[in-house]
């Protein structure tokens, strides 16, 4: 796959991930005018509207995206402006790819195991041990990850734990002909000891007959690269500050 087709299948792939995402707690998603987006108050974990084409009009879904909180839009090709619209510029981050083909397990540290997530109980402590690795505080237990997910086959969800404490979090989205990864993150006491990039190798693995796409942070580069993953460009991330509706 030619890495313009690369960039399609992640931008498609991310979409397709939201979608799974939002539709299993309830949220109605959208595709029209070259956008995938909602027209709901989300979760501010997710994109309000991703691109899936070069060239789309923000216009054209601009004023239809929820306005009461925070709005993310990604635009994976870098050409839509939706500063008219009240966004500002959030960053351009980096997107890599690795090809298809096997792929060996990491090493662990001693004490520390994979297991995938299959109910509801496992899903809560995925989104608490996320939040830890990302610093941030969710809600509540569940509003970042409806059970009706779990059923989906072309989604795989891990944890790693210590102890019986979730320590670590992957998730891998299979669609669009590509591996999507996501929600790759450690809690702090843990990082540095190989559980990121054995989370990174089973969600790359899951389905070895696609290439694996992912964002990544600048710290985590090095990481990716030692697994097979080059660099393949930026997505471009904006955000609109909430509006004041009228009481």
């Amino acid at each position: 796959m030619d890495r313009a087709s690369l960039l399609a299948a992640a931008a498609a792939n991310l979409a397709g991930w939201h979608d799974l995402q939002l539709r299993s707690l309830g949220h109605a998603t959208e595709r029209d005018d070259g956008w995938w987006w909602t027209p709901d108050d989300v979760p501010g974990l997710y994109l309000r509207a991703i691109a899936l084409a070069p060239g789309t009009d923000p216009g054209r879904i601009a004023a239809r995206l929820h306005p009461a909180s925070w709005t993310g839009l990604s635009d994976p090709w870098g050409t839509a402006d939706p500063t008219p619209y009240g966004f500002l510029i959030d960053g351009d981050r980096p997107w890599m790819h690795r090809p298809a083909g096997p792929l060996q397990p990491g090493t662990l540290p001693p004490g520390v195991s994979l297991e995938r997530v299959t109910d509801a109980e496992g899903l809560v402590a995925l989104e608490l041990a996320a939040a830890r690795g990302f610093g941030v505080t969710i809600p509540e237990p569940g509003a970042w990850h409806g059970p009706a997910q779990l059923d989906d086959p072309r989604q795989a969800l891990w944890l790693a734990r210590s102890g019986g404490d979730a320590v670590g979090t992957a998730t891998a989205f299979s669609d669009s002909g590509v591996v999507g990864i996501y929600a790759i993150s450690t809690v702090p006491p843990f990082r540095r000891r190989g559980i990121g990039g054995a989370l990174t190798r089973a969600a790359a693995a899951f389905d070895p007959s696609r290439p694996a796409v992912l964002q990544a942070s600048e710290m985590a580069i090095p990481l990716y690269r030692s697994i097979g993953f080059d660099p393949g460009g930026t997505f471009r991330t904006w955000v609109r500050p909430p509006v004041e509706l009228p009481a």
